[in-house]
């Protein structure tokens, strides 16, 4: 699913962003202020630090 930016905003209120994006991609793009930064290869093993209480969107 996609969403706008405007609806990300909103949607982030009760939402955490999990950005699976490799740390060279953040320095070069950037991340959004709040988001839980995990690579996508070491997720598995970090699923852990995951909440299980809250709707996660992934970027």
């Amino acid at each position: 699913m996609q969403i706008s930016a405007q609806d990300l905003d909103e949607a982030l209120k009760d939402a955490l962003l999990l950005d699976v994006r490799e740390s060279d991609e953040i320095a070069s793009q950037g991340t959004l202020p709040g988001a839980l930064h995990i690579p996508l290869g070491q997720l598995e093993g970090r699923l852990h630090e995951l909440p299980r209480d809250r709707i996660l969107i992934t970027a």
